[in-house]
């Protein structure tokens, strides 16, 4: 009785040691799977902030090409063409950038002669709904592709009548009336005989300064056109990831009805139970609202799951508790030392004072954008900015209140920046700096950074420069490359800085 006991109690407990080492890998596995399931959520917000800087990018070429029509007076066909092969040049993956007057329908007559000789069988056109391209239609205003670049494969938009569609028409009046640029929806593009979808975003060009709708629609000049192919904006995007791994669909989410904008799918894809779907709205698209929507292939798990489940049912009966707790407990261990990690790496990063990004971290930042910039030979701009007299300031009302300054002047410019990889940062004492990847526009951001402080209207009775607290800004831009090094665009900044303080201070120097 004794030994059948004693083979009870053994049975027992190889029962209990099995069923511990089952649930434990069965524990193992799910957790396992949860931690995939988020470790994906995670790569594909990296994957729509990848997306959005990529499409930012692309329309941004839009505003430049703007500023070069607004400083000249008239710009001709072979001073467009060298402009945007340039931009082609770097951006490849746009389809075509265009240019189209607005004509006045009584103006039609004169403006198609005018163009016949050079193009004697230049036409503005609209297309036929099986595909023609016919005479355009009369209508009181005409807004005719006559520039476009490359040529290859777009010489079907050569005197087409953007107003003649009505997807087009609906964008275009939006853009003109908002001052701002206009996506339109899914349409398909006439450069292709066969139907291939894509989108064009309109920018309006005016003559003066037109501040009413009514002054937007009377003084347009013109438009400016980016046409995109989904696919091909978003290849470089794709093409640096295991894309392999993933099933991608973007909607236009902006009417009531969803519109399948792109769609990348894998093979097969897990089933709906492990929880592995992601949707997300993408930043609004000029007027456009995108979503993504993901799930993950199974070979998305097979790559990435470790053998730790099996071995954990494997595990021998007498470890089974001493492993659970000594897993526990380690868990626990790394978790509290990384949170302790990243506490201290964020105070580390941060000014005490402003709460923005200190010295440290400046480097940190201003070194990884020039080695960025270096390998996409793109431009890098570092705004230079002190607070003008500040140690008036502080003798005239004592340092609490001058760090209360500070903290202001901090927010200000914080907020004068608006994308999300411009980054700002004390640089020490009353001096800030403001890093600006990829910018076409500094002169706009570094006045909004002089404005937004003046506009604070922190009182300062004994500065020589105002009754307010002002900034003095010095903006350096460089393209890196064998011949520059970092230390070259400091300098530039310091030196455009130290003479906007020689000329008078509260005011806006370029190197």
């Amino acid at each position: 009785m004794i030994n059948d006991s004693k083979n009870i109690t053994l049975i027992m407990v190889a029962i209990l040691g099995a069923g511990f080492s089952i649930l434990m890998g069965l524990a193992a596995y799910q957790y396992e799977i949860n931690a995939l399931n988020l470790q994906f959520k995670n790569e594909m917000n990296e994957k729509a902030a990848s997306i959005e800087r990529e499409i930012s990018v692309k329309l941004e070429v839009l505003y430049a090409i703007k500023s070069f029509f607004n400083n000249s007076e008239f710009v001709s066909e072979v001073e467009f063409n060298h402009f945007t092969l340039a931009i082609l040049a770097r951006h490849p993956d746009i389809l075509a950038l265009e240019w189209a007057p607005k004509i006045q329908q009584d103006d039609r007559s004169t403006f198609t002669a005018e163009k016949r000789k050079l193009y004697p069988h230049f036409e503005i056109t609209q297309q036929h709904s099986q595909g023609l391209m016919l005479p355009a239609k009369r209508r009181p205003v005409h807004f005719p592709v006559v520039y476009y670049q490359p040529q290859s494969q777009n010489e079907l938009i050569f005197g087409f009548d953007l107003l003649s569609e009505p997807k087009r028409a609906k964008a275009i009046h939006s853009a003109i009336d908002t001052n701002q640029a206009k996506a339109t929806e899914l349409i398909n593009l006439i450069q292709f005989s066969a139907e291939k979808a894509g989108f064009l975003v309109f920018l309006p060009v005016y003559q003066n300064k037109p501040i009413t709708t009514e002054q937007r629609r009377q003084f347009t000049k013109g438009l400016i056109i980016g046409a995109y192919l989904f696919e091909d904006l978003l290849t470089e995007v794709f093409d640096r990831s295991n894309a392999s791994y993933y099933d991608i669909q973007i909607f236009d989410s902006t009417e009531s009805q969803d519109t399948l904008l792109f769609v990348h799918t894998t093979s097969s894809t897990i089933q709906a139970e492990t929880d592995s779907y992601f949707s997300k709205a993408l930043k609004p698209i000029h007027g456009r609202q995108w979503t993504l929507i993901a799930t993950p292939s199974e070979a998305y798990f097979e790559q990435t799951m470790s053998p730790m489940p099996y071995i954990a049912c494997v595990v021998s009966l007498l470890f089974v508790v001493l492993i659970m707790t000594f897993s526990y407990v380690l868990v626990i261990k790394n978790k509290l030392l990384e949170q302790s990690k990243l506490h201290l790496e964020a105070i580390s990063r941060t000014d005490s004072l402003t709460n923005i990004a200190n010295r440290r971290h400046f480097d940190e930042v201003i070194l990884n954008e020039w080695s960025r910039a270096r390998r996409e030979k793109t431009p890098l701009t570092l705004l230079m900015i002190d607070i003008d007299h500040f140690k008036v300031f502080n003798d005239t009302y004592g340092h609490v209140r001058g760090d209360a300054c500070l903290k202001e002047v901090a927010q200000a410019l914080n907020q004068s920046v608006t994308r999300e990889y411009d980054f700002v940062a004390r640089y020490g004492g009353e001096e800030f700096a403001i890093i600006l990847p990829l910018s076409n526009h500094v002169n706009l951001i570094a006045e909004r950074c002089r404005h937004n402080v003046e506009a604070l209207q922190i009182p300062h009775r004994n500065s020589p420069s105002g009754s307010v607290v002002t900034i003095t800004v010095g903006v350096a831009t460089l393209t890196p490359d064998a011949d520059k090094d970092l230390n070259q665009l400091i300098v530039q900044a310091d030196t455009a800085l130290y003479q906007a303080k020689e000329q008078g201070r509260n005011c806006v120097v370029f190197a």
